[in-house]
């Protein structure tokens, strides 16, 4: 089966979430020709993942150059009116994969759709619902919305999603194939033997940076304030900490076992954030940035889970604070919250796209089959 995968560029979550599936579903069907339309920096930061190595032994083209600039957050609508919006779609059009694909994936870009009409696509919401409740306003996010919405209402597509992240228009405009939390099984394996407790408190602000200035004024005082053990913070944040107050943080390393042992994370609630916090078993403390329903949606959902406390955008030093040993104290009943979610969106989505495949395959054979005598 020949395959082509198209990912959105904003962050490292959408090239996360499309890979691993990619995995899964190799073990399920064999793929001839993979072409992952990614961006080169996705692939580099992402290298010592371990899903990573087998997706490497596929029969893999990347495609890269292409996908930025594209749509993403970015809280200054100026940036979104210098065409970005649909360059992406015209950079990969004519791009014979993607015409010639048996299937066609596509992490939150709608856009897909008018080049392959039968394309799946996979996230918990749709840009053009995001950017146009930010930026009502601005002329090319009103002009994508109305394209989004249209093609939407045309095509009606599969949509794989998570089943507690999706939000109200994914569920509504197109046909959900809902699942559980998308977690890596690496994360998972090392999760299941965590010694919890006494790893101290993160504060991460994700690759788009959006919530970074909220999220720096917090952490150099968490770590008197809270009695955490300690508290790390990621590459961006650090750098945007005054020199004088980065001795008062350690750097986050991104392994496994230093995310399992946290006691909680600080962190914009976006979906890739997320699933790793459930993965892990992690309570969160959500700050973020204002006008993104996005952040809203998740946060709240999270919070309505047990699992995290939601400030909402413009959080305080004193908020966050007052949230932390909050949730020092409940950490137990987080925890079981957490630990009730079901992490199996990989397979369970895995097993949905051999199905449909195969349906599709069959339904292709019956065309093209020649009537017997």
């Amino acid at each position: 089966m020949r395959v082509a995968a198209v990912i959105c560029a904003n962050g490292l979550g959408h090239f996360r979430r499309l890979t691993e599936l990619l995995v899964h579903l190799a073990e399920r069907v064999e793929i001839s020709a993979l072409h992952l339309f990614c961006e080169e920096w996705q692939l580099n930061t992402a290298s010592s993942w371990p899903h990573i190595a087998r997706l490497r032994k596929l029969p893999l083209h990347i495609v890269s150059g292409v996908m930025e600039p594209g749509v993403g957050w970015n809280a200054d609508p100026a940036v979104l009116s210098d065409g970005r919006l649909h360059a992406w779609e015209q950079r990969i059009k004519g791009i014979a994969a993607i015409r010639d694909a048996d299937l066609v994936l596509s992490d939150n870009l709608v856009g897909v759709l008018d080049i392959r009409a039968d394309a799946v696509l996979v996230g918990s919401f749709f840009w053009g619902n995001i950017l146009g409740a930010a930026f009502p306003r601005e002329p090319a996010v009103r002009a994508f919305s109305c394209y989004e919405a249209e093609l939407l209402q045309v095509y009606r597509p599969n949509t794989i999603c998570v089943d507690h992240l999706a939000m109200p228009a994914l569920l509504d405009g197109t046909r959900p194939i809902a699942v559980g939390f998308m977690c890596g099984g690496a994360l998972l394996e090392v999760a299941a033997r965590a010694n919890r407790g006494g790893g101290g408190v993160a504060v991460l602000g994700g690759a788009t940076t959006a919530a970074q200035r909220e999220l720096a004024a917090v952490a150099p005082a968490l770590a008197e304030q809270t009695g955490a053990s300690r508290v790390c913070v990621d590459r961006r944040i650090m750098s945007a900490l005054p020199a004088a107050t980065q001795s008062k943080v350690e750097l986050f390393g991104f392994d496994a076992r230093e995310l399992c042992s946290l006691d909680a994370m600080v962190c914009r609630p976006g979906t890739g954030t997320i699933t790793e916090c459930v993965g892990a078993g992690v309570p969160m403390v959500f700050a973020y940035e204002a006008s993104n329903s996005e952040m809203v949606h998740n946060a709240k959902a999270m919070a309505d889970l047990g699992a995290a406390v939601d400030l909402g955008p413009g959080a305080t030093c004193r908020a966050v604070t007052d949230a932390l040993i909050s949730v020092r104290r409940d950490s137990f009943e987080m925890r079981q919250a957490l630990a009730r979610l079901s992490k199996d969106g990989f397979a369970r989505a895995a097993d949905w796209l051999y199905e449909h495949t195969q349906t599709q395959k069959d339904s292709n054979d019956h065309r093209t089959a020649k009537p017997s005598n």
